[in-house]
């Protein structure tokens, strides 16, 4: 077999890994789906009879907090093994876990039926994010991360949008996303690194992820100033932003 041989079969078999790794993924989020669904029997529907849902109810409103420790916990633990340059990808599956917990039970204490209903969207938002992070660019990667905040936050506020707490969150990601671009310049002023972790990679197009940013805080502010009206058409003009990243990622790759 020749040198040239070895590297394109080399090259097959960490395609072959990679593609392996994202139906993994993929398959974990159909998981994720058929685990809500479950609930919202048990929970909602009560077809185990009332005593399981109110045990169901009881272990949301206690890992509404403990799920927070644990996403923190779990993050200096990963934090720690990539500065000993050691795999964290347990440590990452974990995370995942943990804060796709935290959201179903947050959701379904917060606000019951919708709740749940609210929830068996995320696990299809993860399976595209999924094949974005193994298909296209870190940045892409991101950047989806934003929009898929923006538009996770327009639909909940198209079907719930009279919470109050839901009012008072729209300032908190506000400032969050001014604390992101805060963020964004301090990787790009230092290489896309943070803490000494590479974050982001040398060829990062930082003014997406600016945009992205700020297309979310433009539209939440919208959102309560004009009010449920406006929520359609910023999740068009969210989802059109998206598919416009989308063409402009592809044709970079080609």
């Amino acid at each position: 077999m020749t040198d040239r041989e070895k590297r394109q079969q080399t090259h097959r078999e960490e395609e072959d890994a990679v593609f392996n790794r994202m139906l993994l993924w993929v398959g974990g989020a159909a998981l994720a789906e058929l685990l809500v669904l479950a609930i919202e029997k048990v929970h909602v529907d009560m077809v185990l009879g009332a005593t399981p849902a109110l045990v169901l109810r009881t272990v949301f409103q206690v890992f509404s907090f403990l799920g927070v420790a644990l996403a923190i916990a779990c993050g200096y633990w990963m934090v720690r093994r990539q500065q000993a340059k050691q795999p964290i990808r347990c440590q990452a599956i974990l995370l995942v876990i943990d804060v796709f917990l935290w959201v179903v039970s947050v959701l379904t204490w917060r606000w019951y039926d919708v709740g749940l209903e609210i929830a068996t969207l995320l696990p299809i938002v993860v399976a595209v994010l999924i094949l974005i992070y193994f298909l296209y660019q870190r940045v892409f990667f991101v950047s989806s991360l934003f929009t898929a905040l923006g538009l996770s936050v327009l639909w909940i506020y198209r079907i719930k949008g009279d919470a109050q707490d839901l009012h008072r969150a729209l300032y908190v990601l506000i400032a969050l996303m001014a604390v992101a671009c805060v963020g964004i310049y301090l990787l790009s002023k230092k290489e896309g690194k943070l803490f000494g972790l590479r974050v982001l990679p040398h060829d990062t197009a930082y003014p997406v992820l600016y945009i992205s940013a700020i297309v979310d805080a433009a539209a939440f502010l919208a959102v309560r100033l004009i009010g449920a009206g406006a929520v359609i058409y910023l999740i068009f003009a969210l989802a059109a932003w998206f598919f416009a990243q989308v063409v402009y990622f592809t044709v970079k790759i080609m």
